[in-house]
């Protein structure tokens, strides 16, 4: 790296050139089945949830299911998948979540993180939900 300023300045703009034609090339195709894989398993997750981080929020919306259990696994995904959660709307959140919930409970799937990621939005209709489930 120069310490030029004129040529930092070049290099910025080639990189963030490149960054809005790779965002632009990746918006033209189906890109959803690559982001549920990476989110549920957990492999590539934090590239996934940064990438949501740049699209619009009806990306964010079409996957928060795997957001949250992204969110509930807990580790360095864990804050970038409730930064993304604390984007959407408390509304839609408050109508969604309970769904989300339900699925968690019948599969018995981290329900600690769940309850954690749950008190963190501040979803606490989601969360007595879920006390009333027994977790």
């Amino acid at each position: 790296m120069t310490t030029d300023p004129d040529a930092q300045f070049g290099e910025f703009v080639v990189a963030q050139e490149s960054f809005w034609t790779a965002r632009r090339d990746l918006l033209s195709i189906d890109f959803s089945p690559c982001l549920r894989e990476a989110l549920r398993t957990g492999r590539a997750a934090r590239s996934a949830l940064r990438l949501l981080a740049f699209l619009p929020e009806t990306h964010t919306m079409d996957h928060v299911e795997d957001v949250v259990t992204a969110a509930a696994r807990g580790g360095a995904e864990a804050v970038l998948a409730l930064d993304l959660l604390r984007t959407l709307d408390e509304g839609w959140l408050a109508m969604t979540l309970p769904a989300v919930v339900d699925k968690a409970v019948a599969s018995a799937d981290n329900l600690t993180g769940l309850a954690q990621t749950l008190e963190a939005l501040g979803q606490q209709e989601a969360r007595d939900r879920l006390r009333g489930a027994g977790a």
